[in-house]
């Protein structure tokens, strides 16, 4: 019992992840709306609320024991952990390939093009991207 009560936790654990530890839209993404950069402290407490959230859910919905809640809250947040420490090793490759990326296509171009690409990666947040034809040219 105590086995199947464990994988159900597991199961249930993995299932509430992906929720849990979302990213809002627009984070780290080129030319999309940056939100403020959070602390660590304050994703920390971001975080075990939505543990603690999840955790409220899962013990209305399945109900859970006391003793279930806290097998879960730890199997998450051990989880969660993991994601976090995966997630920046992620972001730090995908920056590196953007920066390849844009350097690669930045070397192809004429100085003007370069000019023109500049402004328009400023640009990109505000939704304003300047053209050749808006230049007059």
């Amino acid at each position: 019992m105590l086995k199947q009560s464990f994988f159900v936790a597991v199961v249930v654990a993995m299932f509430t992840i992906q929720p849990v530890f979302a990213q809002p839209a627009g984070q780290g993404m080129p030319g999309m709306q940056q939100q403020k950069k959070m602390t660590p402290e304050e994703m920390a407490k971001k975080d075990e609320e939505r543990i603690n959230k999840r955790i409220e859910e899962m013990t209305t919905n399945l109900g859970l024991t006391p003793e279930q809640q806290a097998q879960v809250k730890g199997i998450i947040s051990t989880t969660a952990a993991e994601i976090r420490k995966v997630m920046q090793e992620a972001r730090g490759k995908i920056q590196g390939l953007i920066e390849k990326d844009r350097d690669t296509i930045k070397a192809l171009l004429t100085e003007e093009q370069q000019k023109l690409l500049e402004a328009m990666r400023l640009k990109q947040g505000q939704g304003q991207v300047p053209s050749i034809q808006a230049e007059g040219k």
